[in-house]
């Protein structure tokens, strides 16, 4: 079964690709689930996961000889934003001349983290090129994921046994050659993302239909259900926060002339769903014959003592920053915070301004805040047709989640989503205000995508 299904979803992302380079997006958000998936079905994948991220590569090669070589220059011009984003990955690639010399273990490894800031250079050169070319095809991604949440969302929620898994992330499976039992783990972010995004899909795309209602309302309980197995409670917390936020612009229901009394309302709503995550779900997942361990995890006393570790990591850093005029400026090096502290320090932001230093922070904090001007400018343009209306949604909601996100768990080489959502956000922005605008007209010879510049 797990090779049929990996090799349908393979001619699928082949012909979906040859014809939409967009789908390069859906493949993105979904590909790393189904090779955790994989891995834990089959030990040959545990070991060799780097066989999808081949077939990932093959995709990006198709897209850019079928979609982007024939009118490259129209496509092939960085903006601020991106070529910022490049700069701190490639910067962090050389600051690890200059990191501390510690014991790698095989996250931190120095091999492993220049390959994953290699990953991480093409998804944000080849990526952003993929949107140009195909931006005025993204009305087909609702479509794409509609296929992808009714297949792999229930393939990989209910062919795994979670029972008594605890927050552990480890599982016994069967060597189909030997025979043994074999004990596998990963720690399943990758899984939380995807359930993240189609939860997102499933409440935005969603349309009055009978069919849409029942086809999205089952991806939303499959993704919950997911989400909830994965035990992330940042991803959790966001995804729940970042509804309560869009989905009301979404319905256009917050306006200038009622701006002053909804957006209280706002607030109070973003707190009882604060107090709702961290006070209610735990025990209605106990209710609900969950693991103890899922009420222990998700609840507000383990919080706060996984802040206060936190907390502590950061100010070990911290300590070790402020005291080297050499590190404020240039950076401690990638990876030299498990030298301080042995850990990582679960803040993105923070990883960048002691590892990276000063000047890198202030570039990547500038991508930041472009992006949401540009996106904040764009939601204040009237009259944007509906289907506009969603994505711009869509992707806001997606980098808010991973911004929220990057504020306590993950490392910047293993950031790649975040760091393709913020000039996600940004192109497809400058696209909508390039359209309702008419700042710019269509390039010649383009069919498949627009200018989407000035970032």
């Amino acid at each position: 079964m797990e090779f049929v299904v990996t090799l349908t979803a393979g001619f699928l992302a082949i012909e979906r690709t040859w014809r939409n380079p967009v789908y390069l997006f859906v493949f993105m958000i979904y590909y790393n689930t189904l090779k955790y998936w994989l891995s834990l079905r089959i030990p040959f994948f545990y070991s060799n996961k780097y066989l999808i991220d081949l077939f990932f590569i093959g995709l990006l090669v198709l897209a850019f000889l079928r979609h982007i070589l024939p009118n490259w220059r129209s496509y092939l011009r960085l903006t601020s934003i991106e070529a910022g984003l490049i700069f701190v990955v490639a910067y962090s690639w050389i600051s690890y001349l200059w990191s501390p010399d510690i014991p790698y273990s095989v996250e931190i490894r120095q091999d492993f983290v220049k390959y994953t800031f290699l990953n991480e250079l093409i998804y944000l050169i080849f990526l952003p090129l993929a949107l140009r070319a195909g931006i005025n095809r993204l009305h087909e991604i609702p479509n794409d994921f509609l296929i992808i949440g009714l297949t792999i969302l229930p393939l990989v929620g209910f062919s795994l046994e979670w029972i008594d898994r605890g927050a552990s992330y480890l599982f016994d499976v069967t060597d189909p050659i030997t025979g043994n039992t074999v004990t596998i783990g990963d720690n399943p972010l990758n899984l939380a993302f995807f359930s993240c995004e189609m939860i997102l899909i499933a409440v935005f795309f969603m349309r009055r239909s009978l069919f849409s209602i029942a086809a999205f309302t089952a991806i939303l309980v499959f993704a919950s259900y997911l989400l909830v197995q994965s035990q992330t409670r940042g991803q959790m917390v966001a995804t729940i926060l970042n509804v309560i936020i869009f989905l009301p612009i979404l319905h256009r229901h917050i306006r200038k002339d009622n701006f002053f009394y909804v957006l209280p309302a706002l607030f109070f709503a973003l707190g009882i769903a604060l107090l709702f995550s961290t006070s209610v779900i735990a025990g209605v997942l106990t209710s609900f014959g969950f693991d103890e361990s899922y009420a222990s995890r998700l609840s507000k006393e383990t919080m706060i003592e996984d802040m206060q570790a936190r907390a502590e990591y950061v100010t070990n850093v911290t300590n070790a920053w402020v005291i080297s005029p050499f590190a404020m400026i240039f950076g401690l090096g990638t990876t030299a915070s498990y030298f301080y502290t042995g850990a990582y320090i679960h803040n993105v932001t923070l990883e960048i301004l002691y590892e990276q230093g000063l000047f890198v922070w202030i570039i990547y904090l500038y991508a930041l805040t472009r992006t949401a001007t540009i996106t904040f400018k764009t939601f204040l343009i009237p009259n944007i047709e509906s289907d506009d209306l969603r994505m711009l949604v869509f992707f806001s909601a997606q980098l808010v989640i991973l911004l929220i996100v990057s504020l306590k768990e993950g490392a910047l080489y293993n950031s790649f989503e975040l760091l393709l959502a913020v000039p996600y956000s940004a192109i497809f922005a400058t696209h909508l205000q390039n359209k309702y605008t008419g700042r710019h007209a269509q390039p010649s010879g383009a069919t498949d995508g627009t200018h989407a510049q000035n970032c």
